[in-house]
């Protein structure tokens, strides 16, 4: 096998393991591809820790939406059931608007329902 195909069994079959007893051969009979194997084990380590890393923060910032989300959802249900409360003691729209912060259109809403 002369060089050129040395180099093209080792690019066709790094990351088949069941090829591995062969890869070493060939990393015995050159020292450029054993120094090649080297860096695509430090890019292929390197990949997964930016990957673990990347998906650590994506989970971070998911569960930081999620509580956010959540605190504003009982957010705005408190501010429906005071909002409910004021119309029941006939407190004009544009007051619990003010005092509330809700949405004319969803305070009348609550008027309906």
């Amino acid at each position: 096998m002369n060089g050129l195909e040395r180099w093209a069994v080792f690019f066709r079959y790094t990351p088949d393991k069941e090829k591995r007893e062969l890869m070493n051969e060939i990393i015995m009979f050159a020292e450029g591809i054993a120094m090649a194997g080297q860096v695509l084990l430090t890019i292929n380590k390197d990949e997964k820790e930016r990957a673990r890393l990347t998906n650590e923060y994506k989970f971070a910032v998911d569960l930081q939406s999620k509580t956010d989300d959540a605190k504003r959802e009982g957010c705005n249900e408190e501010r429906i059931i005071i909002a409910r409360n004021m119309l029941k003691r006939n407190r004009p729209i544009i007051e619990i608007v003010e005092d509330i912060g809700l949405i004319r259109d969803v305070v009348e809403g609550l008027r309906d329902i």
